[in-house]
């Protein structure tokens, strides 16, 4: 399930920016991966894991009239805010990608929260 969370790297900077930290997966302070079903305590020090799910709870669907859209590449997911009343694909307020679909969207998110999209 590692596969499907955030790397350790981008918890911690989760972690700092406030987002929330009651999410199933994590790591402990130690770096090793954790699920509530191998132990249900949450530790002092320990950095959340979200999935995709949970980031994209978190995510505004739209900022200004600008749409949240995930695509796919071959390689990779990119994740982006897009204006389509024009017909043009104008992208606005981030545009990351990442293999793993969870760090693509938590790095957007870390984007919103300095820009102060996400309060």
């Amino acid at each position: 399930m590692k596969e499907y969370c955030v790397d350790l790297e981008i918890a911690k900077k989760l972690k700092i920016n406030g987002f929330p930290q009651d999410t199933f997966f994590w790591y402990n302070k130690e770096g090793y991966f954790k699920s509530r079903f191998t132990n249900n305590l949450f530790r002092k020090g320990s950095f959340s894991a979200p999935t995709s799910d949970e980031i994209l709870k978190e995510l505004p669907h739209e900022i200004n009239g600008f749409i949240f859209r995930i695509e796919r590449t071959k390689t990779e997911f990119v994740t982006g805010y897009f204006e389509l009343s024009h017909g043009d694909d104008e992208v606005r307020f981030g545009y990351f990608y990442n293999k793993n679909l969870s760090n693509a969207l938590a790095k957007h998110w870390l984007y919103l929260k300095k820009e102060g999209y996400i309060k």
